[in-house]
């Protein structure tokens, strides 16, 4: 899985849907979401994004980090991004 992957599929089961249920309400096919959670597809469209954060009902930070992370979008000198259960982006801290 890819951190877009990842982001997508805890928003997907955060929202109690099935693969299916929010490909028909995003308009994409199941295909396509399924390559996006497994990271087949690792820079999705924007358009795609907009469809399913709106899909998601994301809220606007959720939808803030979602982009962020959809389109490879990171603060100066970080690393790699992770987020909370809030959905905020979170910089990973070396161990």
């Amino acid at each position: 899985m890819t951190i877009f992957g990842d982001l997508l599929r805890d928003h997907r089961l955060r929202a109690a849907r099935t693969q299916e249920e929010l490909a028909e309400q995003a308009g994409l096919s199941v295909r396509a979401l399924g390559k996006l959670e497994s990271g087949e597809t690792v820079r999705p469209r924007p358009v795609t994004v907009r469809l399913l954060a709106g899909a998601l009902d994301l809220t606007e930070s959720e939808l803030a980090a979602f982009t962020a992370v959809a389109f490879g979008i990171s603060s100066a000198g970080s690393g790699r991004a992770r987020w909370g259960a809030d959905g905020l982006r979170r910089e990973a801290t070396a161990s």
